[in-house]
Protein backbone atom coordinates (compact mmCIF):
# COMPACT_ATOMS: atom_id res chain seq x y z
CA UNK A 1 0.00 0.00 0.00
CA UNK A 2 0.74 3.50 -0.86
CA UNK A 3 0.19 5.71 1.96
CA UNK A 4 1.45 9.99 2.29
CA UNK A 5 4.69 9.04 3.52
CA UNK A 6 5.71 8.06 0.21
CA UNK A 7 4.98 11.00 -1.28
CA UNK A 8 7.93 13.33 0.39
CA UNK A 9 10.85 14.36 -1.81
CA UNK A 10 12.77 11.55 -1.08
CA UNK A 11 11.02 8.72 -1.94
CA UNK A 12 8.75 10.02 -5.15
CA UNK A 13 11.27 8.14 -7.82
CA UNK A 14 11.17 4.93 -5.82
CA UNK A 15 7.52 5.06 -5.32
CA UNK A 16 6.54 6.30 -9.20
CA UNK A 17 9.64 5.28 -10.82
CA UNK A 18 12.25 8.02 -13.10
CA UNK A 19 8.19 10.02 -14.33
CA UNK A 20 6.23 12.42 -12.43
CA UNK A 21 2.42 12.29 -13.30
CA UNK A 22 1.10 14.59 -15.78
CA UNK A 23 -2.21 13.31 -15.30
CA UNK A 24 -3.97 10.56 -12.88
CA UNK A 25 -6.99 8.65 -12.02
CA UNK A 26 -8.16 6.87 -9.33
CA UNK A 27 -11.19 4.19 -8.88
CA UNK A 28 -12.17 2.21 -6.19
CA UNK A 29 -10.26 -0.10 -6.93
CA UNK A 30 -7.43 0.78 -9.63
CA UNK A 31 -4.93 3.48 -10.12
CA UNK A 32 -3.53 4.89 -13.55
CA UNK A 33 -1.23 8.04 -14.46
CA UNK A 34 0.21 8.86 -17.68
CA UNK A 35 4.16 10.28 -18.05
CA UNK A 36 5.45 12.74 -19.63
CA UNK A 37 6.74 10.98 -22.76
CA UNK A 38 2.93 9.68 -22.81
CA UNK A 39 3.33 6.02 -21.06
CA UNK A 40 0.72 4.96 -19.04
CA UNK A 41 1.32 3.39 -15.91
CA UNK A 42 -1.12 1.17 -13.42
CA UNK A 43 -1.90 -0.90 -10.49
CA UNK A 44 -4.50 -1.93 -8.38
CA UNK A 45 -6.94 -4.50 -8.86
CA UNK A 46 -7.00 -6.33 -12.32
CA UNK A 47 -9.50 -9.00 -12.20
CA UNK A 48 -11.70 -7.44 -15.33
CA UNK A 49 -8.49 -6.04 -17.09
CA UNK A 50 -8.33 -2.31 -16.03
CA UNK A 51 -4.95 -2.18 -15.22
CA UNK A 52 -3.87 -4.04 -18.27
CA UNK A 53 -0.32 -3.81 -17.14
CA UNK A 54 2.39 -6.60 -16.32
CA UNK A 55 2.94 -6.85 -12.54
CA UNK A 56 5.83 -8.04 -10.56
CA UNK A 57 4.16 -11.66 -10.65
CA UNK A 58 5.76 -12.79 -13.47
CA UNK A 59 2.84 -15.00 -14.62
CA UNK A 60 0.91 -14.28 -17.50
CA UNK A 61 0.99 -12.33 -20.60
CA UNK A 62 -0.29 -8.45 -19.95
CA UNK A 63 -3.52 -8.05 -18.68
CA UNK A 64 -4.16 -11.57 -16.83
CA UNK A 65 -2.97 -10.95 -13.29
CA UNK A 66 -5.52 -10.04 -10.92
CA UNK A 67 -3.79 -7.79 -8.68
CA UNK A 68 -0.96 -5.34 -9.55
CA UNK A 69 0.59 -3.98 -6.55
CA UNK A 70 3.14 -1.60 -8.11
CA UNK A 71 2.58 1.34 -10.77
CA UNK A 72 3.43 -1.00 -13.92
CA UNK A 73 3.79 0.02 -17.71
CA UNK A 74 0.50 -0.84 -19.68
CA UNK A 75 2.89 -2.00 -22.83
CA UNK A 76 -0.07 -1.99 -25.22
CA UNK A 77 -0.30 1.25 -25.30
CA UNK A 78 3.41 2.29 -25.92
CA UNK A 79 2.31 2.94 -29.65
CA UNK A 80 0.29 6.03 -28.60
CA UNK A 81 0.89 8.87 -26.79
CA UNK A 82 -0.89 9.54 -23.56
CA UNK A 83 -2.47 13.00 -22.67
CA UNK A 84 -5.52 12.22 -20.12
CA UNK A 85 -6.35 9.35 -18.07
CA UNK A 86 -9.25 8.01 -16.13
CA UNK A 87 -10.48 5.15 -14.05
CA UNK A 88 -14.27 3.51 -14.11
CA UNK A 89 -14.97 1.01 -11.87
CA UNK A 90 -14.12 -2.18 -14.05
CA UNK A 91 -12.70 0.19 -17.09
CA UNK A 92 -9.95 2.76 -17.70
CA UNK A 93 -10.29 5.06 -20.66
CA UNK A 94 -7.13 7.57 -22.06
CA UNK A 95 -7.30 10.33 -24.34
CA UNK A 96 -3.59 10.43 -27.05
CA UNK A 97 -2.25 13.20 -28.41
CA UNK A 98 -4.10 13.17 -31.84
CA UNK A 99 -7.46 13.23 -29.30
CA UNK A 100 -8.37 9.61 -29.81
CA UNK A 101 -9.75 7.94 -27.10
CA UNK A 102 -9.07 4.44 -25.87
CA UNK A 103 -10.70 2.23 -23.55
CA UNK A 104 -10.17 -1.19 -21.99
CA UNK A 105 -10.71 -3.33 -19.18
CA UNK A 106 -14.37 -4.75 -18.36
CA UNK A 107 -17.23 -3.89 -20.48
CA UNK A 108 -20.62 -5.63 -19.10
CA UNK A 109 -22.42 -2.40 -19.73
CA UNK A 110 -21.06 -0.95 -22.87
CA UNK A 111 -18.85 1.49 -20.72
CA UNK A 112 -15.79 0.67 -23.38
CA UNK A 113 -17.99 1.96 -26.41
CA UNK A 114 -17.21 -1.26 -28.01
CA UNK A 115 -19.22 -4.05 -29.11
CA UNK A 116 -20.65 -6.36 -26.26
CA UNK A 117 -19.26 -9.50 -28.53
CA UNK A 118 -15.63 -8.80 -28.10
CA UNK A 119 -13.71 -12.04 -27.29
CA UNK A 120 -15.11 -14.20 -29.81
CA UNK A 121 -18.10 -16.36 -28.91
CA UNK A 122 -19.87 -15.85 -25.94
CA UNK A 123 -22.69 -14.00 -27.02
CA UNK A 124 -22.08 -10.71 -24.81
CA UNK A 125 -22.01 -12.51 -21.58
CA UNK A 126 -19.75 -10.90 -18.98
CA UNK A 127 -17.82 -13.72 -19.23
CA UNK A 128 -16.65 -12.62 -22.96
CA UNK A 129 -16.69 -8.63 -21.53
CA UNK A 130 -14.03 -8.47 -19.62
CA UNK A 131 -10.19 -7.90 -20.45
CA UNK A 132 -10.79 -5.96 -23.45
CA UNK A 133 -7.60 -4.65 -24.49
CA UNK A 134 -6.90 -1.07 -25.19
CA UNK A 135 -8.90 -0.49 -28.37
CA UNK A 136 -10.46 2.88 -29.76
CA UNK A 137 -13.54 3.88 -29.42
CA UNK A 138 -15.19 3.59 -33.25
CA UNK A 139 -17.85 6.42 -33.05
CA UNK A 140 -14.97 8.95 -32.14
CA UNK A 141 -11.83 8.40 -34.66
CA UNK A 142 -12.84 11.12 -36.85
CA UNK A 143 -13.10 13.17 -33.38
CA UNK A 144 -10.71 14.85 -31.37
CA UNK A 145 -11.77 14.47 -27.47
CA UNK A 146 -9.91 16.76 -25.32
CA UNK A 147 -11.50 14.93 -21.56
CA UNK A 148 -12.73 12.01 -20.77
CA UNK A 149 -14.72 10.86 -17.54
CA UNK A 150 -15.27 7.31 -16.47
CA UNK A 151 -17.78 6.43 -14.45
CA UNK A 152 -18.51 3.47 -12.34
CA UNK A 153 -20.49 1.89 -15.33
CA UNK A 154 -20.30 4.13 -17.93
CA UNK A 155 -17.75 6.82 -19.88
CA UNK A 156 -18.25 10.49 -20.68
CA UNK A 157 -16.22 12.64 -23.47
CA UNK A 158 -15.82 16.27 -24.31
CA UNK A 159 -14.50 17.09 -27.83
CA UNK A 160 -12.93 19.80 -28.72
CA UNK A 161 -16.12 21.22 -30.74
CA UNK A 162 -17.87 20.91 -26.85
CA UNK A 163 -19.86 17.78 -28.11
CA UNK A 164 -20.61 15.27 -25.10
CA UNK A 165 -20.47 11.64 -25.88
CA UNK A 166 -22.12 9.04 -23.25
CA UNK A 167 -22.28 4.95 -23.01
CA UNK A 168 -22.41 2.75 -20.66
CA UNK A 169 -25.06 2.51 -18.11
CA UNK A 170 -27.66 5.18 -18.26
CA UNK A 171 -28.59 4.76 -14.95
CA UNK A 172 -26.01 6.49 -13.65
CA UNK A 173 -26.27 9.35 -15.98
CA UNK A 174 -29.47 10.08 -15.64
CA UNK A 175 -31.06 8.01 -18.52
CA UNK A 176 -32.64 4.79 -16.61
CA UNK A 177 -31.70 1.61 -15.88
CA UNK A 178 -31.16 0.71 -20.04
CA UNK A 179 -28.00 0.22 -21.52
CA UNK A 180 -26.87 2.88 -24.16
CA UNK A 181 -25.16 3.17 -26.91
CA UNK A 182 -22.76 6.04 -27.82
CA UNK A 183 -24.88 9.16 -28.00
CA UNK A 184 -23.94 12.61 -27.97
CA UNK A 185 -25.58 15.44 -26.23
CA UNK A 186 -25.96 17.88 -28.94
Amino acid sequence: MITLDDFDASNKQRVLGRSMPVAFSCSLYHTAYATPSGEVRSCGQNTDGQVFALGSGGGGSEGEEDMILKPSLVESLLSHRVVRVSCGLTHSAVITDRGLVLTYGGNEFAQLGHSFDYGGGGGGSAVASTRVPPRSVPTLRSSVVVEVACGETFTLALTQNAEVFAWGSRRFCGGGDKLSSLSSSS
